[in-house]
C-alpha cells in the first residue's frame, strides 16, 4: 500500500483568501487522485513543483510556505524535516498528468 501524505493547511488558501475546505476540488471534482492534490492547499496543482526531498507542491504555496519561516530555517510542510535549499524544479510531468483530468 503507498503512504499518502497528510494535507497540511497554511490556514489560507493559495491565493492568500480565506481557510482552506480540505475537501475542496477545482471544478468540484471529487475523485481526483491525491497526488494531483498540493498537500498544503488540497486543491488540484496547476503548476507543481518538486522541493528538495521530492515531494510535489503547487508553486504559490510551497513559496508563501517558505517565505513564513521562522527564524529562516524552512522545513518539508509534510515532514517538517529541515531543508538546506528551497530549491524548487518544476514538474512538467505531473503538470501534464494534471491538465489530462
Amino acid at each position: 500500500p503507498t503512504h499518502t501524505p497528510p494535507r497540511i493547511s497554511l490556514g489560507v488558501d493559495a491565493g492568500g483568501g480565506g481557510p482552506v475546505d480540505r475537501g475542496q476540488r477545482m471544478g468540484g471534482e471529487e475523485n481526483v487522485p491525491d497526488r494531483f492534490l498540493c498537500p498544503i492547499s488540497a486543491e488540484v496543482m496547476v503548476d507543481p513543483h518538486i522541493n528538495v526531498v521530492g515531494q510535489n507542491y503547487e508553486k504559490s504555496a510551497i513559496t508563501q510556505w517558505y517565505a513564513r519561516a521562522k527564524g529562516g530555517q524552512i522545513t518539508d510542510p509534510v515532514t517538517n524535516q529541515p531543508l538546506k535549499s528551497d530549491l524548487l524544479i518544476p514538474n512538467h510531468s505531473l503538470r501534464s498528468e494534471v491538465g489530462c483530468v
